[in-house]
Parts: C-alpha cells; sequence; structure tokens
C-alpha cells in the first residue's frame, strides 16, 4: 500500500505552535487570580484563540463581524499551491515514468493525472520531494488494476524492449532506474519483499542487457 508521511512528534515544537499554546496556558493560568468577570472572559477568549491557533495551522485570518461574531477563514488553498509547484517540478519524470511503463500514451497520461489526483488528496506528510514516490505508488496500482482489467501488461515480441518484461519487472527496472526508486519503496509499491525485488530486477536485466549490447554492435 502506499505510505505517507508521518508527521513527527518534532513538528510540534515550532515557534507558530509553542507561542499559541503558551499564551493559552498563560491565560488560563492567571484566570483564578482574576475577579472581574468581564476580565476573565477575555482571558478565556484569548486563551481559546490561542490554543485554537495553535491547533489549526491552516488558519490565515480572524475576523471579527456582525451578527456571526467570530470568523475563522482556513487558509487551504496554500497547501494545494505546494503541492500544485511540487507536482510540476516532477512532471518530466513523471511523464517519462508513464511513457516507458505503459504502451498507450493517452492512457499512461490518464492513468497519471489519477495517480496525482490521489496523491493530492491522501498526502499527509509535508510538502517535499519524498512526495513523488507516494504519487508514483499510486501510478502503479492504477496501472496494475488496468491491466487486469483489460488484460494487458503481459511480456510480447515487439520493438519496445520493455515490452518483453512482465509488468512487475517492468515497474522495477524503470521506476529504480529513471525515477531512483529505492528496493524498499518498490517493495511496498509491489508488494514484494526486498530480495524478490531484486531478483525481478536481475531477471529484467538479463533480458534487457543483451538486447542494449545487439543495438550497440548494430551501430
Amino acid at each position: 500500500m502506499c505510505k505517507t508521511e508521518p508527521r513527527r512528534w518534532t513538528d510540534l515544537f515550532q515557534p507558530r505552535i509553542m507561542l499559541p499554546v503558551a499564551v493559552a496556558i498563560a491565560a488560563l493560568a492567571a484566570g483564578p487570580f482574576v475577579c472581574s468577570p468581564l476580565l476573565l472572559g477575555v482571558l478565556g477568549f484569548v486563551g481559546l484563540l490561542a490554543l485554537t491557533l495553535a491547533l489549526f495551522p491552516a488558519i490565515k485570518q480572524v475576523e471579527f463581524g456582525l451578527p456571526s461574531g467570530l470568523r475563522i477563514t482556513a487558509d487551504l488553498t496554500r497547501r494545494e499551491e505546494e503541492l500544485a509547484r511540487t507536482f510540476e517540478i516532477q512532471k518530466p519524470i513523471f511523464e517519462e515514468c508513464a511513457s516507458l511503463l505503459c504502451d498507450d500514451p493517452e492512457v499512461g497520461k490518464r492513468l497519471m493525472e489519477t495517480a496525482i489526483a490521489q496523491a493530492t488528496l491522501k498526502w499527509r506528510g509535508p510538502v517535499h520531494q519524498s512526495i513523488q514516490i507516494f504519487t508514483l505508488c499510486w501510478f502503479v496500482h492504477a496501472l496494475m488494476a488496468h491491466s487486469r482489467l483489460t488484460l494487458t501488461g503481459r511480456p510480447a515480441a515487439g520493438p519496445n524492449p520493455l515490452s518483453q518484461l512482465t509488468q512487475v519487472q517492468r515497474v522495477a527496472a524503470v521506476l529504480s532506474a529513471f525515477a531512483d526508486v529505492g528496493i524498499d519503496d518498490l517493495s511496498d509499491m509491489l508488494g514484494l519483499t526486498p530480495s524478490q525485488v531484486q531478483a525481478e530486477l536481475r531477471v529484467a536485466d538479463g533480458v534487457l542487457a543483451p538486447i542494449a549490447y545487439a543495438r550497440g554492435a548494430d551501430r
């Protein structure tokens, strides 16, 4: 299964989180020493607001208005924009892997778009380079599901040497060579043990190496 990067407990120790928490604690601590109900209400409000800002870092601004009172506006577009920028940077790798793993360019493009949509929806970690493997994992799952449905993806003779590999061998060979996906990540994607992935890579190399050598000798 495709694994999203877990949040680390050290992520909590950030100024944007620790400062509001400190303010909330200070407001609660001062409560017993305040006699004025009005001031006590203000302290409670400040503490609640600070705690809300700490727990929901997506909050961008706080608005006061009537008759709704306090309105909290969440900045949900910022993360989407970061994801879009990251996917744009990784687009050449995604396109190359899709073209090498799928003989039909239109199908490859559609499956990659599906994978990006799934990654955008399900990714829970910080937005950085590691989302590439997560997205490729969803692409592999979509590709294999499509192959089972259409009875394609089996080894076949043809001008493309990759077509002579099983789908598992093809995925392992392409992603390790063109996307720098490691053995452990390939193992998670394909549902195999690391030793099985290495065995599939050796078989793939045994098929592709003679073809590459023969084509080089013909030049």
